[in-house]
């Protein structure tokens, strides 16, 4: 366990699944920040930029059903946990696809560009929401 972690566990009485939630929630800063690089560059899009951003909320969103796996492993999800997870899930699927789409070439409807400007937060929130839920 390194001295921060400790620190951050001794000093704020942190669990291993409080670490686990505030170093997942620091790896969405970078796909946000990108994000919003790339919504105010407009396309075509820095092709290292667009896999920065891919990149970086890949890695949180598997590090996200990570702590829910190891969660599941220890004590069985609930069923409002279960909900939860899949709630959160489903946000980021949508904030993908929708992402996804603002990626091709050709005319996309407003109301894509809408879905993903507000799906990362809705992902977050539900993320947010999940880690309450089986904090309880």
């Amino acid at each position: 366990m390194s001295g921060f972690k400790e620190a951050l566990i001794r000093q704020f009485h942190f669990t291993e699944q409080d670490w686990h939630a505030l170093f997942t929630g620091a790896l969405f800063i970078p796909a946000i920040l990108s994000g919003y690089l790339l919504s105010n560059s407009g396309a075509p899009y820095n092709t290292w930029l667009v896999t920065g951003h891919k990149l970086s909320a890949l890695v949180g969103i598997i590090l996200v059903n990570y702590t829910v796996y190891q969660v599941n492993q220890t004590t069985p999800l609930s069923g409002s946990q279960w909900t939860a997870a899949v709630a959160m899930n489903l946000c980021f699927a949508g904030t993908i696809a929708s992402g996804a789409m603002l990626t091709m070439n050709g005319k996309i409807p407003g109301w894509i560009q809408d879905a993903h400007h507000y799906g990362p937060w809705l992902s977050i929130l539900s993320s947010a929401v999940m880690f309450y839920i089986l904090e309880r």
